[in-house]
């Protein structure tokens, strides 16, 4: 969009366009070099910064924190919201792994000194599953052809009523 053939500004539009770029280019030497001006999402999304840095809170919340604190507007490219959902599927993974050795101590205590049988019970039962495997449970499936039989009938009262209609 360039400016009309024959388009002369006002003084008072040269002014303000002057005072606008002179405020522009004051904050963009206040801000610095043009590298450092990027914004975070972009650094994110250029990999510059790897998602793996980035903190739990975003990870969690599948957005970027801006250099200024705010939170990032927008949807993030589906590429990117990805390899969050996958860093944060890793490091859930870790903590649960870091927890193992003490959360079996715990299920070990309740299973040797526990003061309720059904809480020893179902602590035996945990080391089972977990040592030895689930024993499968078999689930068997039957039908009865009933459903069937309505629903042809269905179809077939319908088509002979659009014959109806088509005949008449």
């Amino acid at each position: 969009m360039g400016a009309k053939k024959g388009f002369k500004p006002t003084e008072s539009q040269v002014a303000a366009l002057q005072r606008g770029r002179r405020r522009r280019n004051a904050k963009l030497r206040e801000l610095g070099p043009v590298a450092e001006r990027t914004d975070r999402v972009a650094r994110v999304r250029n990999g510059d910064i790897p998602v793996a840095s980035l903190t739990d809170e975003e990870v969690a919340k599948g957005n970027i924190r801006l250099d200024d604190g705010t939170w990032a507007q927008g949807r993030l490219p589906a590429k990117l919201q990805g390899q969050m959902q996958r860093e944060l599927y890793h490091r859930a993974r870790v903590a649960m792994q870091a927890a193992l050795p003490r959360s079996i101590e715990v299920a070990h205590e309740i299973m040797t000194k526990g003061k309720k049988d059904a809480d020893r019970l179902r602590a035996v039962e945990l080391f089972q599953d977990r040592t030895l495997g689930r024993v499968p449970q078999h689930v068997a499936v039957h039908t009865d052809a009933a459903w069937e039989d309505t629903f042809e009938g269905v179809v077939w009262a319908e088509d002979a009523a659009s014959e109806g209609d088509q005949e008449g």
